[in-house]
């Protein structure tokens, strides 16, 4: 196989995921509410689009700082009870990995949310 066209491949795959980026970004502008959605079926579409870092889809749609959007992710690992390496390179293939039954998309989720001022409701103590 010539090194030109895996080369080519890869090229095509990053303007894609950068795409992605963008047309996330446009859709927070726009309706947020269909962001996730979007990004989940976007996922589930083209596998490559799981190699796309997690802070750059907080920014995206959240518009958040990049400290902010791996303070995220961080936070998300830790309440999970994981590791990473960096958590500037945490993915979205981590984040939405099934064998964990959504407990990382969960916390990454939580994680945001809180930070954008979200509360969460503990358990009612008269019921």
């Amino acid at each position: 196989m010539d090194a030109s066209v895996g080369c080519k491949a890869n090229q095509q795959a990053s303007r894609q995921r950068a795409a992605l980026l963008v047309h996330l970004r446009q859709l927070a502008q726009t309706d947020g509410t269909q962001c996730l959605p979007w990004l989940i079926q976007a996922c589930e579409t083209d596998s490559r689009m799981l190699s796309i870092h997690a802070w750059l889809v907080d920014q995206a749609i959240f518009d958040t700082t990049r400290s902010k959007a791996i303070r995220h992710v961080k936070q998300a690992v830790q309440w999970t009870g994981s590791t990473v390496s960096s958590y500037a390179r945490v993915d979205l293939g981590w984040i939405l990995d099934a064998r964990t039954k959504g407990a990382r998309w969960s916390a990454w989720l939580i994680a945001m949310a809180l930070d954008l001022g979200f509360q969460l409701e503990g358990p009612n103590p008269y019921c």
